[in-house]
């Protein structure tokens, strides 16, 4: 900081009085402090997906493809799902990007990222939950734990299906296939990488194909650093991170050339549209796109079977509006048709089509059936 012409203090008060906040979703800041790039920006009011801005790295860092796959088909399946590990900034962070992978529905159940000790009686109740723990109260969650629930271990890259968990339907072969090809062509080093594995290093099952001595030296390197997650410099975002790509969609790819090499750049705003023109797709934006397009795939027909509210049909089985559920499973294959069952059971299908028949044009419902027509589109 020695090289700054000003004290720190100067530049918090510029940050904090001087530079207006954008307002939502139509200009960039930035701002440059020594060689570091500063960007605010406010996501618009009526984004359809939620901007995430959480470090995507570290759920999949803690969780290999396959893990990661598993608990996104339970929670869209409305299964309990209990997260545990030492670093209680985990349990939050890969809580909310397990909820963003849920899109276009929406978590309607209990949710609580770090439950604490005097609520761990509530793990045993009979409804769904997405919750987690610290590791060391594990012992006594234990205790209280339902037995339907499925426990994923964070630091051990570990996911135990209780004994009472009804049995997850398999995903439809050819849609889970292209799901885990997108994850691995993104993200399919991260956890690798996290252990000083290389490409050819077989980590599945545990590690338990590595040699001893990789195996060792893995763990040990993941160990030191799993340790830091909750370390306060570590949880302290800095501008050089946005570099590493550790944040969804900031990939500094919105920056010109110029901008990044010239730390006297002056402060600029880029609008809506330049942002749009400039910024490329993130490995993280195709990791969220992945899990949109296997919803996209199963529900692609769904609206010819919408029931939509008039005095028609008031009287028969839908009660006026619904969603003939039975006509749309049969309409599928054969290796789709339990897991539609139980998807379309859920409640968060169900809140999804009240909004289709009675929102008013939804921002995240109209994003949805966009990305269905384009779907259609490029399958003529």
């Amino acid at each position: 900081m020695g090289d700054m012409p000003m004290p720190i203090e100067r530049y918090i008060v510029n940050f904090c009085a001087e530079i207006p906040a954008p307002p939502p979703g139509s200009f960039e800041v930035q701002t440059t402090v020594l060689d570091s790039v500063i960007k605010f920006w406010s996501p618009p009011y009526n984004q359809p997906i939620a901007w995430v801005s959480l470090p995507f790295s570290h759920l999949f860092e803690c969780l290999e493809i396959e893990n990661v796959i598993t608990v996104w088909h339970a929670l869209a399946l409305e299964r309990q799902v209990l997260l545990t590990s030492s670093q209680l900034s985990l349990l939050t962070t890969c809580s909310e990007i397990l909820l963003s992978l849920l899109f276009p529905m929406r978590w309607s159940h209990a949710y609580i990222p770090v439950l604490p000790h005097f609520l761990i009686p509530i793990l045993s109740a009979p409804m769904p939950y997405l919750c987690g723990v610290d590791r060391s109260n594990l012992p006594a969650v234990l205790m209280e734990l339902s037995p339907s629930a499925i426990i994923v271990d964070l630091d051990k890259n570990i996911v135990n299906i209780g004994p009472s968990t009804p049995p997850l339907p398999p995903l439809p072969r050819s849609y889970e296939l292209t799901l885990r090809t997108k994850l691995q062509e993104n993200a399919g080093m991260i956890f690798r990488e996290a252990r000083s594995l290389t490409k050819n290093d077989n980590c599945s099952e545990g590690g338990r194909h590595l040699p001893i001595h990789v195996k060792l030296m893995a763990d040990a390197m993941w160990e030191s650093r799993l340790c830091l997650f909750d370390e306060a410099f570590h949880l302290a975002f800095t501008p050089e991170a946005a570099r590493t790509n550790l944040l969804n969609g900031n990939d500094n790819s919105a920056l010109e050339e110029r901008d990044l090499n010239d730390p006297t750049a002056p402060l600029r705003i880029m609008t809506a549209a330049e942002k749009l023109n400039l910024r490329k797709q993130s490995q993280w934006d195709a990791v969220q796109e992945a899990f949109l397009n296997a919803y996209v795939h199963i529900l692609r027909n769904y609206r010819k079977f919408l029931v939509f509210p008039s005095k028609d049909n008031e009287n028969d089985m839908y009660g006026g509006a619904g969603f003939r559920t039975v006509e749309f499973v049969q309409s599928q294959l054969f290796d789709m048709q339990e897991f539609l069952k139980q998807l379309l059971d859920t409640q968060m299908f169900d809140d999804f089509i009240t909004k289709r028949l009675y929102g008013s044009g939804e921002a995240d419902v109209t994003f949805f059936d966009m990305a269905v027509d384009e779907f259609h589109k490029g399958n003529k």
